[in-house]
This record gives structure tokens, sequence and C-alpha cells, in this order.
């Protein structure tokens, strides 16, 4: 273990605790001989039925079956439903209407675990947001409503070309499946209804002043006109509850009282609220009859299958965990981050980003709206659903993922040779899958959360230690209190102070940034239920409804631009001049939510590499598993497969036969008596020597074809947690955050735009002063830049082509892309046939498989700004040259040097060029490549590289190799046009009109020249920047005056 200063993260000191309604004694009475006949006392249990009629009425419904009906098959039908259930609300722990509840603790010297009798839990209703958005739906159907709302312009809604567009729409949650996006014609009047403004103001007001500034429009025209924009979602009313509210009820009735005309909904709904009240005042067991009321008036007003959320707040006496369990969990914390710190959590935002660097490059921010419309900007990373993202996934860690593949492989086989029950990772262990990339503290998350199910043989034994961590089925999430989020408002005031500090514990973590928690309504509105939360950030992106943020601190969609560092894409405020981190107080997984909603939850994880559970990495399947303990928790209980396709296994067996065959396969597995049936953290405890409980396993076998029991670790024995009547299970869910780290931060290098982009024009078409082709084919692309490319730059120079270059690609196809500057009307005119010519030709001899004209998108920024990016395409045209002539050295044999080699003169005298001394050069690339890697190669080429690049011999060595006439040629022809740009660059940076920073446009030029060299090969690029790092310090014997 490890000395808590060198522990990541530290434990908060309030954690929830959830637990089951009913202990875990009722399980073992249903597991006796009689338990059919405790089933049916149970089911006349008020406490149960109350508990079922929230759950489902339609078993509740079925319980008379038990006694009344003739049939078997409904007699069985009900028992098994009540036994399902019933198992749940002994031994489940997640939250469930009353079948289990949430409560909170605090870390203490001594634990004490107590709860409170059932009748002081208290009950927490609110309307189901799906039944309430339908009230909402019909309420803004009514024009007469309308007219008496405050609206205001959906920031979502942006330009596109002659269109305004909605990337998505709410529907009242109740959309089922696909995407909705809307799109209207642009004109003045959409133009005037759509601009922001610091308010919502009256509709009727929106109304007057069209018609003021338009006097031909008609009242009737233009109320019709702003109906539409309404209907469609482009203007959306204050009558829509924030989510970031813990009451959307109470802030729905509290607007609805501002308007007239609504008397009988409203009074009908301040008659549902009373009820409400009435019934969450009750205890558990004393609200069947008016649960069943007070939904059946719901259904009246909206018809819903569940009108009713109904949460549980466990009253205890005291919830009091050891300090050794905190010390044990952030020992865990630490391994698991450490575990998951060499893979990359997001590797299609990682891709995504190297794209929008390479499209835009580090000074372009791009408005967030454009970046992801498919035809205006990127579109959507890959994997994104709603709507689908054109990119394709592309396969990520897989060599990392083969590497610890591999060792889990020989750990498993080991394990099971050896006959053992678990896979115990030891330091060696944890450094094997670590590997050897090092973590950084930048890299770790602001927070996390984790589930650990604590077991113990009794009081004493956990205070003294002797005690076992589970890692719950659902083992956390990325944030600290997420998992209070809807349950907020169960808590008593107190809890206030320590989701305060949390959120201040990581704000401060990212000081110069602005947190912003975003208010989204989905289009499912069931799952509004889940985000639910209470305001904690000081600003607010609300996403398709309102913000409970003053104006100041509510940030629109149209003021958010996107942008990127080497490490992470960033989230902008234009107006605050600040990064934007995007958060959710809340569970909801949004992985099929609209994309921009997911992207914006993206860029704020995309940020760190986030901890991940224990993973078999792909041998999950396998028929057995050991546990697998670190330290006192076991990450990854013993778990065992069954399928229909096993050999015991038969369609056609009798219950009695397929009991036995458990029975056998049990013994032959050694698989324990009660184990978790378990579908992700869904998850039902059976004990498999009781037929009734191996008749749901079979159910469930030929529902799926492959079932999944998982150890328990002896939960139904170990319990901690003592109430009035037993044992109960319980799971506990720890926030924690990352600790300072010991002296001062480690300094994160990133590059930011510095200013506000290029706003003139930046697409040249077709028939401009630009042409631009794309080549695509691959396997000839060196043969191409050698013979073909040289040849056509020839031709085309006499015609009036006054600048030229070539960079390579691949959109994802790879390819070679041209661009040929000079006059429209003779590269209308005299180039287009030549070029036409020269392509046929290409295609016919199969050196590409494709042509295409395209636009150029000058990267302005990223190269210093409109004056300068006409200097470097010079610097492009000469070095296209440059490139060109080495490639075809190189591929006829005519360079004895090294391709590396050449690559690490050519950057080096990039270097020099831009007016860098020796000194800053070694510390330029000092902070850039400092690493070890590569260094044996280069003592390969060390003689050679001093031979010829030693100082005291100027220019001689170079001259007096063979290949020196071709390089030293080359790089003088080019380094008239670096010089002018380097000293323009220069003079915009003294005036702070620089896009940027030097350093960046200089990479930028020398990043340029090694694609053109050598490919889109990151690594190829990367490894000679290394090496040209490796022969600065060679020369540092020889330069120490410069030093």
């Amino acid at each position: 273990m490890l000395p808590e200063q060198e522990l990541w993260f530290k434990a908060l000191d309030v954690y929830m605790m959830r637990t089951p309604v009913l202990p875990l004694q009722v399980y073992q009475d249903l597991r006796c001989e009689d338990g059919g006949a405790r089933l049916a006392v149970l089911a006349q249990d008020p406490m149960v039925r109350e508990a079922i009629a929230v759950a489902s009425t339609s078993l509740l419904d079925s319980l008379r079956q038990l006694e009344s009906s003739s049939s078997a098959r409904k007699r069985e039908g009900a028992a098994n439903g009540l036994l399902r259930y019933l198992i749940r609300m002994t031994t489940r722990s997640t939250p469930f209407g009353l079948f289990s509840g949430v409560t909170h603790g605090r870390f203490a010297d001594t634990s004490a675990l107590q709860l409170s009798d059932l009748t002081k839990h208290r009950k927490r209703s609110r309307p189901d947001m799906q039944w309430l958005l339908k009230i909402l739906e019909r309420l803004e159907s009514d024009p007469a409503v309308i007219e008496q709302l405050h609206v205001s312009a959906n920031t979502l809604a942006y330009r596109l070309g002659s269109r305004w567009k909605l990337p998505y729409v709410t529907r009242y949650g109740q959309r089922i499946g696909g995407n909705d996006s809307v799109s209207i014609k642009n004109s003045p009047v959409v133009e005037f209804s759509l601009q922001a403004r610091p308010q919502p103001i009256p509709f009727r007001q929106l109304l007057q002043d069209i018609l003021t500034a338009f006097p031909g429009a008609t009242e009737e025209m233009a109320r019709k006109f702003l109906l539409q924009l309404f209907e469609q979602e482009f203007l959306v009313s204050t009558l829509r509850p924030p989510t970031t509210t813990t009451d959307p009820f109470g802030y729905v009735l509290h607007e609805l009282a501002k308007i007239r005309g609504v008397d009988d909904t409203y009074t009908r709904l301040l008659h549902i609220r009373e009820r409400m009240t009435a019934y969450d005042a009750l205890p558990i067991g004393e609200g069947e009859s008016l649960y069943l009321e007070l939904i059946a008036e719901m259904k009246e007003l909206a018809e819903s299958s569940t009108p009713l959320q109904v949460d549980l707040g466990v009253h205890s006496e005291v919830v009091q965990l050891p300090e050794s369990v905190r010390q044990e969990v952030e020992q865990v914390a630490d391994a698991l981050w450490r575990l998951s710190g060499s893979q990359k959590s997001l590797p299609h935002m990682d891709k995504y980003r190297e794209e929008f660097i390479e499209k835009y490059g580090f000074q372009r921010e791009v408005p967030l709206l454009e970046l992801l419309d498919e035809d205006m900007g990127m579109g959507a990373p890959s994997g994104y659903q709603n709507p689908m993202s054109r990119r394709q996934p592309g396969q990520a860690h897989v060599e990392k993922q083969q590497e610890r593949q591999q060792l889990l492989t020989e750990w498993l086989t080991e394990t099971l040779h050896l006959g053992l029950e678990e896979l115990v990772l030891t330091p060696k262990h944890m450094q094997a899958l670590q590997g050897t990339d090092p973590v950084r503290w930048h890299q770790a998350p602001p927070s996390m959360e984790l589930y650990f199910h604590v077991f113990a043989d009794s009081q004493d034994d956990l205070d003294r230690g002797a005690f076992e961590l589970y890692v719950g089925g659902n083992p956390g999430s990325s944030g600290a209190y997420k998992t209070f989020g809807r349950f907020v408002d169960m808590f008593e005031d107190g809890f206030a102070g320590p989701l305060q500090e949390a959120v201040s514990r990581e704000e401060a973590m990212e000081p110069d940034a602005v947190w912003a928690e975003l208010t989204y309504l989905p289009s499912h509105g069931r799952s509004t239920n889940v985000v639910l939360t209470r305001h904690a950030r000081s600003y607010e992106i609300p996403v398709g409804t309102n913000a409970t943020t003053e104006p100041e601190q509510t940030i629109a969609f149209e003021d958010l631009v996107v942008g990127a560092t080497e490490n992470y894409l960033y989230l902008k405020s234009r107006r605050l001049n600040r990064e934007v981190i995007p958060t959710a107080t809340h569970m909801l997984n949004f992985m099929r939510t609209p994309n921009v909603y997911r992207f914006l939850r993206e860029l704020g994880n995309a940020r760190h590499t986030h901890w991940s559970p224990f993973r078999w990495e792909g041998l999950e399947t396998a028929n057995y598993l050991p546990r697998v303990r670190f330290g006192r928790t076991v990450l990854h209980p013993a778990q065992w497969k069954m399928r229909t396709r096993d050999a015991w296994y038969a369609d056609s067996m009798s219950e009695d036969d397929f009991f036995q065959a458990v029975q056998s396969w049990r013994e032959s597995w050694k698989v324990p008596p009660c184990v978790y049936m378990a579908q992700f953290d869904n998850r039902m405890l059976l004990d498999l020597t009781k037929q009734h409980h191996v008749a749901e396993l079979r159910k469930e076998l030929k529902h799926s074809g492959t079932v999944t029991l998982v150890e328990t670790g002896g939960a139904q024995e170990r319990g901690i947690v003592q109430g009035p009547r037993g044992v109960f299970a319980s799971e506990f869910v720890f926030s924690l955050v990352k600790r300072e780290p010991q002296g001062a931060r480690p300094p994160m290098l990133t590059r930011k735009a510095s200013r506000t982009g290029y706003e003139g024009p930046r697409l040249y078409l077709p028939g401009s002063e630009w042409m631009f082709m794309k080549l695509y084919g691959e396997s000839r692309q060196e043969e191409l830049i050698a013979t073909k490319l040289i040849e056509l730059l020839s031709a085309v120079e006499p015609q009036g082509v006054d600048l030229s270059y070539f960079m390579r690609y691949a959109d994802p196809n790879p390819h070679l892309r041209l661009r040929l500057h000079g006059q429209p009307d003779v590269l209308s005119s005299r180039i287009l046939p030549l070029v036409h010519q020269w392509g046929s030709e290409l295609l016919q001899e199969g050196m590409i498989s494709k042509f295409v004209l395209d636009g150029y998108e000058p990267e302005i920024e990223r190269y210093g700004g409109p004056e300068l990016m006409k200097l470097v395409e010079r610097v492009f045209h000469a070095d296209s040259r440059v490139t060109a002539s080495w490639v075809k050295a190189n591929r006829f044999g005519a360079l004895q040097l090294p391709f590396d080699l050449v690559g690490v003169l050519s950057v080096l005298d990039y270097l020099n060029l831009f007016g860098y001394s020796f000194r800053e050069q070694v510390a330029l690339m000092d902070q850039g490549f400092e690493t070890k890697e590569h260094l044996p190669l280069f003592r390969e080429y060390r003689k050679t590289f001093l031979d010829i690049a030693n100082p005291r011999d100027g220019e001689a060595g170079l001259l007096a190799h063979p290949d020196g006439a071709l390089l030293h040629g080359m790089m003088n022809f080019r380094a008239p046009f670096v010089r002018q740009y380097a000293q323009e660059a220069r003079a915009a940076e003294q005036r702070g009109e620089l896009y940027g920073t030097y350093q960046d446009l200089v990479f930028s030029v020398i990043h340029l020249h090694m694609n053109r060299l050598y490919g889109i090969d990151r690594n190829q690029e990367r490894k000679v920047m290394i090496l040209s790092r490796h022969a600065l310090q060679a020369m540092k014997h020889f330069r120490r005056d410069e030093l």
C-alpha cells in the first residue's frame, strides 16, 4: 500500500449509504421450506403492498391471484413476480421506489450503523417528468396561453446559409427513438425574432415589436408566424422548468399562477400537489389507497403509465464508518486510476482533436454549433448517434489492450493451474498493468465516485480493520456527488456544505476557467427524472430549456467556441473570454443523447484520463473467472457463465431434471449456493439449492441464452448495517477529489488561441485565384511526388502559376493535396486543361484512384494572420520543391545519408532560419521532446551527423559529403522565404497583431515540412523531432560557449 502523501485522491467526509427497506432475515425466511407460506403472508403486508403499488400496479392487482385464482398458472405467475420483487426489497441497495432508499454518513474513529424504525423513513414524491411535460405540451398548444407567456430565442438556433437550424428539439419529452432537428428559411423577420435578448420578453411585446419593425405585416400574419416559431421550438417559454431545480412541479405552478384562462388545470394541479404532500407524510404501509387514488387522478389529467415518481429517504440513528475504510477507499481509487492512466478514456475524442488541429490548427476557435454541423464544420465525433456521425469508428489502444490481455491471460492460467480462488494483485502486477507511461497530476480527473459493499463478521472486526470491500455492480462515476444528484433535496440542509466544498475544490484546480452546469431537457421525458438536481455552479448552459441563473451567469450556445491544445479540445465563452468546463451533477448516461449535449459532456471529460474499473480485457466470456483482489478490496468478484449451448443443458428438461443438472454443474464448477444472477448492475440474489430460485435462473437462461453468476462475498451473512428488525444489505457511495500535489503544481504545457479568430473571407472556390486538387491513392504516392508532380509544376509555372505547394492527408482515405495560385482566368483557361490531361494520365497509369477539385480554406490563425498567410504560402511553395527533390533522390537511391538524418538536418536548418540561438534551440527541443526514445538509433547516426554538422567546420562538412550539394543547395533555395516570414512574424508579435505565438508558427511550419517529407505518420515525425533534440545535445560539447 502507498503512503498517504503519494496517493492521488482524498475521500470526502460525507458519503451515501443505500439500503433496501426489508432486512436480510426476510430473504432467509423465503429460502426456508415454508417459503411459500411466508410469501402469502408478505403479500398481505401493508408495507410490501404499498411498495409494490409504487413499482407495479399490475403486480399489485395480480396478488389477488395467490389465493382466489383457480388457475395454477396465474397463481404461479403472481408468486414468481412477488418473489422477484421481495428479493430485490431485501438484497438490492439500488434506489427504486420504496424498495430501497438513501441516507448519508460520515467517517469517525469507530463505526456505528444503525437504521431507525421503518415508520421514520421519509417518502419524497414528484410528478414523473414525462407526465408533467405532457401537461406543458397541452398548455403551450393553446394560442391564448402562449400569448401570455414570456419567450426567448432558443439558444441552440444558428444560421446555416439561407436557413436557421435547431440541431435538437425536445418535443416535450414525448419523442421515441431517432433524433429531431428542424430548420426554417431565413428572412429579416426571422432574424429579428431570433436575435438574442438579455431577458425573456412577453410574447405580445415581441408581436408588437415585429409590427413596429415591419409596417407591412398584419397582426394576424405576425401572430401566425410567431406561433409557428414557438411550435418548432425556435422560441421557448419560461413555463419550461430548468432541470437544475429539485421542484420542477413547484416551478410550473408558480409560472402557471400568472396565466389567465387555465383555472381548471391550475386548480387540479394544486389538488394533486396537496395530495402528494399528504401521501409523503404517511408512513410506509399506510399510503397504498391514497397512492392509487393519486395516480388515478393524475392519469385523468394526462395519461402516463407511471405518473408519479417516489423515492425513499432512509432515516438512520447514526451512520459512521471507521477511518480505516476511508484509507482503503483512497488506496483503491489510486490503484484504479493508475491502472487506467496509460489508456486514453475517450479515443474517439482524441482522434477528433487531431482532425480539428489538422483542419483549424491551434489558433482558430470555431463556434460550437458550426463545428458540429456536418455541412459547415466537421460534424460530430465517431460513435455519435443523434444524428449519426459520418465518421468511422477506429480501433483504440489495440496494442495496449493486447499487452494487458496477454498479462491477464498469463495470470489467469497460473491462478487456475495452482487451484487458487483469487488473483491477488501485488505491486509487481500493478506495475506491469500500469506500463511505463508516467502518470501526471494534470491528467488525473478532479474527482470521482466509487461504489462499494462493505462486509465484516462483526462491528468489532470492522473497527479493527478486518473488513472487505467489494466493488459494486455499478462501480462508480466520473465526478464527486453525482449519485446524490436527484436525491440532493432529501438530505437535510447540512449537506449543502459538503456539496459546495466538493465544487470549490474542483474549481480551485482550474481557477481561470468557468465551471458551468448543463441544464438539459431530454427528449425522453422519463430521463428528465434522472437529471433533476440542485444548482451548485455559478454558471449554467441551458439545453432545450431555461436556466436558474441570472442572464450574466447563463451561457448561450452562440457565445461558445471550441479550440484545441496539444492535450484536449476546450470550450470558451467569447463574452467572458474564459474557458468553460461543462459539468453535470447527475447520473444520466449521455451516450445516446443529442450530439450537442454529448459533445459538451465529453469535452468536460476529455481533459483528463478517467479511472475505469478492473476489466479482464476480452476474457469476460470465459466459463469461470476467479476473484481479483487488491489489499482488502475485491476489484472483480468471481463469476461463472451458464449457457444454453452447454453440453448439460436441454430445453426439453423437466423442472426436476434441470434442478438436478444445476446441482451437478454447481458442484463441478465449485459454485457457492448463493450467487447473484447479474446483468451489469442489475443483480438478483439466488439460492441455487432452492427449486423456486433455480426456476428464475432457468427463465432468464431461456430468455437470453447466457447467464452470468457472480459471487456475493457473503452479502447475506456479513452485513454491517443494523436496524430494529435485523441486519440490512447496504452499498456505500464514496466521493473523492484530487489531492494537491506535493510542492508546486507541475505545469501542463498547452497552446490556446491568443486572440479572436479572423472573420473575413476564408474559402476559395474553384474558379478563384486558387486551384485545389485532391489526388487519392497511397501505394504510389512517393513515385507521384518524385516524378509526375515535379513534371506538372515545371509545366504550369511558365503558364502563369506563381505559387504551388503540396501536402499529404487522409480523410480517411490517403491522398495528396495540391494547390496552384494564379490569376483566375489564367487558371481556368490555361492551367485547367493541363491539369485535366495530367490527371487523366495519372488515372490511366493507376497512380491515383480519384481526382477531386475542391475549395481551399487557408489556415489563417495557425500561421499568424491574414497577411502572414500570404508569406507562409511562399514558404510552402519553396519547401514543396525542397521536399520533392529529396523524396526523388531517396526513391531512386541517390542519397547516401539515412533519410531520418536528412529530416534532422532540415529541422535544425529551420530553427536557425527562424532566428533561434543554439541555447534557445536546445531549450525549445528539451521542452517538447525531453525523452530517451530513439537514443540507440541516434548513436548509430552520431558520428555521421557530427562529421557534416560540426560547427567548427561551418558548411564544409556538409558540402564534403556526397549528398551535400543537393541538401545544401535546396536549403539555400528555401532560406530567403523562411527568413522573410520569420521577420514579419516577429514584427507582428511586437505590434500585438500575431495570431497565436511565434513558437506555434515555427512548429506548424516544421510539421508541414515533415508531412511533405515523410507522410502522415505522426510517429515518424516524432522520431525525427526526437533525433533532432539528440543532435542538439550531441553538439553541446562543441558549442559550450553559446549556452
